[in-house]
């Protein structure tokens, strides 16, 4: 709830933000509701996904697809809006061999120059773009991640999140298996934090003792693993109980 308001209250007095922190900690999660849902009428919303092959072309086409010419020069969202625009893993592109990331350098030309060349024309002019505001999410540099050039960290406010409390995450998870577990009998329920607090329990085990190596760099671990575990035990018994009961 802190995080989301002061994302809220960002974006509403038109400030770029990036939002930085271990995988599973809700980054995305609440950037995309407080863009979606949060912001006001006068505001409009573009995700776009960065992964190791998106290019400054991509980027560019994917934003300029969204605006509307006002002018010979100058380009903005439809109807007068400001478009709020969530670049997710932000830091995924490759860098190029002078240790550039296109697509984050697309977005500090315009941070710099409130604008970019118009790559549909072939005289390529130069074109103002209004009414733009970007928020970004991204994990801390480090398996694929590279670090952002201070260039471009400049513009942006910085939010961290942190690892979740062993009691926060007990609490959210005992939350989703009641609430998959509901028709079950009292015995199975009484067992539901017994249940999630083995499960954490196995989860830190492997956090500690199956390290990423050179031999297994796959061995990246977080809280959606976890969920993944539970869900499908829960799923699974939800499915098991209604085939029983299909068969009585």
């Amino acid at each position: 709830i802190r995080y989301t308001q002061i994302i809220k209250n960002l974006l509403l007095n038109n400030r770029h933000l990036i939002v930085t922190g271990p995988t599973g900690t809700g980054k995305t999660v609440n950037l995309m509701d407080v863009i979606t849902r949060g912001m006001t009428e006068k505001h409009t919303s573009l995700i776009i996904n960065f992964s190791a092959q998106t290019s400054a072309g991509q980027t560019q086409m994917a934003i300029d697809d969204k605006l509307k010419q006002k002018t010979r020069k100058d380009f903005a969202p439809p109807n007068n809006k400001i478009m709020v625009i969530l670049l997710d893993d932000l830091n995924m592109p490759k860098k190029e061999k002078f240790g550039a990331q296109p697509p984050i350098e697309i977005i500090r030309q315009w941070m710099d120059f409130k604008g970019w060349y118009n790559l549909k024309k072939s005289e390529k002019p130069f074109i103002n773009i209004q009414n733009l505001i970007f928020c970004g999410g991204m994990g801390h540099p480090g398996g694929g991640r590279a670090p952002l050039s201070n260039r471009f960290m400049r513009h942006f406010h910085l939010i961290n999140y942190t690892e979740l409390s062993e009691a926060s995450i007990i609490s959210i998870f005992e939350r989703k298996v009641k609430h998959f577990l509901k028709s079950f009998t009292e015995e199975v329920k009484d067992n539901i934090s017994i249940f999630v607090k083995s499960t954490l329990d196995v989860y830190k085990e492997i956090q500690e003792n199956l390290l990423p190596i050179p031999k297994t760099p796959h061995y990246q671990f977080n809280l959606r693993d976890m969920s993944k575990v539970l869900q499908g035990v829960c799923m699974t018994s939800v499915k098991y109980t209604t085939n029983k009961l299909e068969c009585a």
